[in-house]
């Protein structure tokens, strides 16, 4: 995942995202501590809003308040999918969803 992460296809980018933002969901999310600094990377850096919109839902799906300020960061983002990921990424990000 962090392969696809660091391609430069924005697909496969996007997918990378998805992946690290589920890897291991059924066991607690061992991998957060490895996959949070590389999706806060792809939401400052990357040009590309589907990567950019992967990487906040799957910072929200990881809540894991250290991608807070990168995913408040895009709140104003002109793109709507990318607003509404931060709308719904926030939440969990909180400790305010269940």
């Amino acid at each position: 995942a962090s392969t696809a992460l660091n391609s430069a296809d924005p697909m496969e980018r996007a997918t990378g995202a998805h992946i690290l933002g589920q890897l291991g969901f059924d066991t607690g999310y061992p991998y957060r501590e490895r996959s949070v600094p590389m999706l806060v990377e792809r939401v400052l850096n990357d040009d590309e809003s589907s990567v950019v919109e992967s990487a906040i839902t799957a910072l929200g799906h990881l809540g894991d308040p250290r991608g807070l300020s990168a995913v408040v960061g895009a709140a104003n983002h002109p793109t709507d999918t990318i607003r509404l990921s931060v709308a719904m990424a926030l939440p969990k990000m909180l400790g305010e969803d269940s």
